[in-house]
């Protein structure tokens, strides 16, 4: 359907309007919208007034979200584009833009495509006994009437809906949708952002009346129809503290020929939450459960993702199974996907069963299922080279492992390194997805899919263009067949000291994974199909999929009454939401991330540390610390300059260029929690003739 309306809108000459597309495809408002939000956020079309047409090479689509201090800018291949005047109040923080830029280098706004944040969280302070609202945003006043305001006291943390009507952005009116607590609170700030981005753990009465009746234990009427393997030798592996566990494995056998078969448990959760419930609706808004932090933000209440849907260890479970065989090659020549009960004998954590793995002995517990983890992460590594052979593509990770300390403040932090365990657990997942989502597809109903689309051509010549003005040699590409060709490009680089820095230009250019009923493959897994099944209790997707396969496997009798263009509307329209919402908790997360460690860094103040140039342009981004900071000259206290002519700036005492990957010596100067900023001096420049290009 998706494709149907592009293809309409391509052939209207930007005629086409929004009733013009309802009333051709038959859908109702929300699904249309959905689509033609997915549609622009792509940039695939654009609207103007109520009309959509083909997005004109002319137009660039840029996000304000990325600025985190200054004014209102949009920064673009490297760039940083200040906001026009002509524009400035039309557009708010965060929001997804069209623009042109003008004859002064600024943006000169078109349209906005989306207004990710409806409401906004704000600070009271009192300042000469003036109550002031202070939003945690930048460049908008906002104005409470004299009612709203006159409970609240010093250090309030308040929702508030904005008037996205008004002329004056500057002046915003606005009004109270609740009251979230005091700056004082354990995880305010994590609230804080959570809310801003669409999430929170706010359940209706009826939702909770719903949870009520949820039983405590599985009964033999339950089980009754299901495969049995509760005494089957079954095991989860999570994180220490993981308390909503979704996933089990268990029976890995090889047989004569080297097969390994093994069983991929995952928990039933649509057994317990169906379609028409007040659970389920809630899901279908929330579309995901939001991680910041060491706070959780549940697509379900944690009584049911915590308790009757979590593979706790030593209690009887409901759970899909995938049995899967695997050759020596890691095809998978075979694959069941059944209604089990199973019964976990252990919770494993990946630090235990990456000791095993790495042969650092055996921890206590343990002894029993050795033989069974080294064969799981056999069959796990044919998986993964079967992948690669085809052309998988493996970008460098940027999750950081952090620790806490009781009141929850962060108390260190590093990037977390490759975990045999959970490259085990990766890749076995892996093959479930792509086993359910082959029996979706060669089922012939409409399914949910998880599609990576090619990137464009002239979008990864970019990036390589980037990366060899930082001193490679890559030839740009002719064409992109497969998924070969940029796995070979990410290989040739991986010993370079730079590599993180290069994999994160090449991300930047590829396109968003989303999910479809419509299978286009997945390019950087180089899957041909492929679908998220896996965590039915913190993603909408994979629980669509459970729903699909009730169907197919509880009551395929009814396939044939199906009405196939309803359901592939509604599944489309849940779809859309839940990649917009993804897209959501990717930002709320990377912010709080920031901010956690923007408000460790506050004893650092006067500190010196190393930082790497990440963008190059009239400003340019820096990475310290895992913060991301955009910086001008101002920024800098030893001899540079900015040339106008080539956008970059210029250090004329060792008479070189800064680029991308210059490492600079910089020291922290102050800490802006409120703003996720940190304020620096540039020192010096870092090894200049191994980093830097001469004039």
């Amino acid at each position: 359907m998706r494709e149907k309306i592009l293809d309409y809108i391509k052939s209207g000459n930007g005629k086409i309007t929004f009733k013009e597309l309802k009333r051709k495809f038959e859908l109702d408002t929300i699904t249309l919208n959905n689509y033609l939000l997915e549609l622009k956020l792509n940039g695939e079309i654009l609207q103007k007034g109520n009309k959509y047409s083909n997005f004109p090479d002319d137009l660039l689509i840029g996000d304000i979200s990325t600025s985190i201090n200054g004014n209102k800018a949009i920064f673009y291949d490297g760039k940083r584009i200040n906001v026009s005047k002509d524009s400035f109040n039309e557009v708010l923080y965060n929001d997804v833009v069209t623009f042109k830029i003008n004859e002064h280098d600024e943006a000169l706004i078109y349209s906005i495509v989306d207004r990710r944040i409806k409401n906004i969280t704000c600070e009271i302070v009192i300042e000469d006994g003036v109550k002031k609202v202070i939003p945690y945003h930048k460049d908008i006043t906002v104005n409470l009437s004299t009612q709203d305001i006159r409970n609240l006291l010093d250090g309030d943390i308040i929702l508030v809906d904005i008037d996205k009507d008004i002329e004056d952005e500057e002046e915003c009116n606005a009004k109270i949708v609740k009251k979230i607590g005091n700056k004082d609170d354990p995880n305010i700030e994590e609230i804080s952002i959570a809310l801003n981005y669409g999430f929170d753990n706010d359940y209706s009465d009826e939702y909770l009346e719903e949870l009520k009746k949820l039983p405590n234990s599985i009964s033999e009427e339950d089980v009754a129809s299901r495969h049995d393997y509760r005494k089957t030798k079954t095991f989860t592996i999570d994180g220490t503290y993981t308390k909503d566990m979704d996933d089990a494995l268990g029976d890995p056998v090889m047989d004569e020929n080297g097969n390994i078969t093994f069983r991929v448990d995952i928990s039933d959760v649509s057994h317990f939450v169906k379609p028409d419930s007040v659970m389920f609706k809630r899901a279908c808004e929330k579309t995901t459960s939001l991680y910041l932090n060491d706070s959780v933000f549940h697509m379900f209440h944690h009584i049911l993702s915590n308790g009757i849907c979590s593979l706790n260890e030593g209690v009887d479970r409901l759970t899909k199974s995938v049995i899967i065989t695997v050759d020596v090659n890691g095809n998978i020549i075979d694959y069941e996907v059944v209604n089990s009960v199973i019964n976990s004998n252990k919770k494993m954590t990946y630090e235990n069963v990456d000791k095993i793995l790495n042969n650092e002995g055996v921890p206590s517990g343990y002894e029993e299922y050795v033989d069974d983890i080294k064969l799981l992460y056999e069959a796990s590594n044919r998986i993964r080279k079967r992948m690669e052979k085809n052309g998988l593509i493996s970008f460098s990770s940027t999750d950081l492992d952090k620790k806490y300390d009781a009141d929850g403040n962060l108390i260190s932090y590093e990037k977390m390194e490759e975990s045999p365990g959970r490259k085990l657990i990766e890749f076995l997942m892996i093959a479930a997805n792509e086993s359910v989502a082959n029996l979706m597809l060669y089922s012939g109903i409409p399914g949910v899919f998880r599609v990576h689309e090619f990137p464009s051509l002239k979008k990864v010549n970019d990036a390589i263009k980037v990366i060899n003005e930082m001193g490679k040699r890559i030839k740009k590409l002719k064409e992109i067949d497969d998924s070969i060709v940029i796995q070979k490009i990410q290989e040739s680089l991986k010993n370079d000291e730079n590599y993180e820095i290069y994999s994160a230009i090449f991300l930047k250019f590829m396109k968003r994974a989303r999910y479809s009923t419509n299978n286009l493959g997945h390019f950087a897994l180089a899957l041909s199909s492929y679908c998220h099944f896996t965590s039915p209790i913190r993603r909408l997707a994979d629980l669509l999929v459970h729903m699909i396969l009730n169907i197919l496997i509880e009551t395929p009798e009814l396939i044939a009454n199906i009405n196939y263009d309803k359901m592939e509307n509604e599944l489309n329209s849940l779809c859309s939401r839940a990649s917009k919402m993804e897209r959501q908790a990717d930002h709320a997360e990377q912010e709080a991330d920031q901010t956690s460690i923007i408000r460790s860094m506050k004893k650092d103040i006067g500190e010196e540390f190393e930082a790497t140039i990440l963008e190059v342009g009239n400003k340019f981004k820096i990475k310290v610390n895992s913060i991301d900071v955009y910086i001008d000259d101002k920024s800098f206290e030893y001899h540079i300059k900015y040339d106008k002519k080539r956008h970059m700036f210029y250090d004329y005492t060792n008479n070189l260029y800064l680029k991308v990957g210059t490492k600079v010596l910089v020291r922290l100067r102050d800490v802006d929690v409120i703003n996720r900023n940190l304020k620096i001096s540039v020192l010096n420049v870092i090894e200049p003739k191994k980093l830097t290009k001469k004039k």
